[in-house]
């Protein structure tokens, strides 16, 4: 948190990019692998559908988080937004206050 009791913009965390970065890897080179026989590419496939499979978690894993700080944004924004239209609202009451003192003298 920062001093104004936000939390800081942490980004996307790394570890979740590393480890797409590594399932995306491991199936290049096994895309580029030659593939001698049936039997290894029974096992290539069988491979590149599991990496497959983890990527998508990653990526759901990546997605519930973005969505999660797309809505604790929405609502600072929201909240910020209520606490100026307060201060508008008070600044003008003073002004008021302060034409009717004026005026009354």
């Amino acid at each position: 948190m920062n001093t104004n009791g936000h939390k800081k913009n942490q980004g996307i965390n790394p570890l979740a990019a590393g480890a797409v970065g590594m399932v995306v890897g491991a199936g290049a080179v096994a895309a580029v692998t030659t593939l001698r026989d049936d039997k290894t590419r029974k096992k290539a496939k069988k491979l590149m559908d599991n990496l497959g499979k983890q990527a998508a978690g990653y990526v759901t894993v990546l997605k519930k988080e973005v969505d999660s700080r797309i809505k604790d944004t929405k609502k600072t924004a929201t909240k910020k937004k209520k606490d100026i239209k307060k201060l508008g609202k008070k600044a003008a009451d003073t002004m008021n206050k302060s034409a009717h003192m004026m005026h009354a003298n």
